[in-house]
């Protein structure tokens, strides 16, 4: 097979999806709990129930923008830090692949968190839901705070795996903004597993709000005037970036824990 360059790179990706979904298409077919979901499967107008569709739109949309606002911060981010130099985005990228990477898999303690709180709710032990976030949250911290060692430690040899070592320049500057991922990777972590907790409680409009002021309003024109105005390069950009991920982290778990605390009172309320 001749090479194809970045064009083979998309068509991997592409592949691998589509097999994805088939592969999910036979173990939920298989698995006894899902099976029906996928028998009564079907594409009819008729089969569509608008209650359903209702409350998915209700929960789905705020939850997607939640994920837009943080997601095109990083692709603004990306922007500003090309504004200075190739240098700089391109040190912009190497830590920022870093990140994504431990970043997925906190999204898979976001999502368990969302099923673990939701399935407290619908058992009414609404002390068990906030003893469950608040436990998520910690497993969160202490692996992202191993993580972030791990980007300390190897500061200096992860970024020689994306360039070549004769980019010095490239090498050092994303040694420096793996430092600052390594501080941000804790709040990182612990507001997308907030959120995945808040979800669980039904929550979405007040946090895709909250998200949408730490990442629109404060990180991107932060960033811009740390990289811009004050020439801080690259660096700025990620200092941004770990205050509107701090910011927004404060904020999710301040809303989790207020949101959790009322219904234990309001529980407590009926059972008197």
């Amino acid at each position: 097979v001749k090479p194809m360059g970045v064009d083979g790179s998309a068509w991997a990706t592409f592949i691998a999806r589509i097999f994805m979904v088939i592969l999910l298409y036979f173990i939920l077919r298989k698995k006894v709990q899902t099976r029906r979901y996928i028998l009564d499967f079907s594409l009819k107008i008729k089969s569509f129930s608008k209650d359903i569709f209702e409350t998915m739109i209700r929960l789905g949309f705020p939850t997607a923008l939640q994920m837009f606002f943080e997601i095109s911060a990083f692709a603004a981010a990306a922007f500003i830090c090309g504004l200075i130099s190739a240098k700089d985005i391109a040190s912009h990228q190497i830590a920022l692949s870093m990140a994504s990477f431990t970043f997925n898999l906190c999204i898979g303690f976001s999502v368990a968190s969302t099923i673990m709180v939701g399935r407290r709710i619908g058992e009414g032990d609404f002390i068990g839901v906030k003893a469950v976030g608040i436990n998520n949250i910690k497993i969160t911290f202490i692996f992202m705070a191993m993580c972030g060692t791990f980007f300390i430690l190897g500061r200096h040899i992860l970024p020689t795996f994306f360039t070549k070592k004769e980019d010095v320049e490239v090498i050092l500057l994303a040694s420096k903004l793996l430092i600052v991922a390594a501080l941000f990777q804790l709040s990182d972590g612990i507001q997308v597993t907030a959120l995945g907790s808040l979800r669980g409680l039904q929550d979405v409009k007040v946090p895709s709000i909250i998200t949408f002021i730490a990442y629109w309003l404060i990180t991107l024109p932060l960033g811009y005037f740390l990289c811009v105005s004050l020439k801080l390069g690259a660096l700025g950009v990620w200092i941004a970036l770990g205050v509107g991920l701090s910011i927004s982290a404060v904020l999710l778990v301040r809303r989790f824990l207020t949101l959790a605390d009322k219904k234990i009172a309001i529980h407590n309320f009926k059972g008197n």
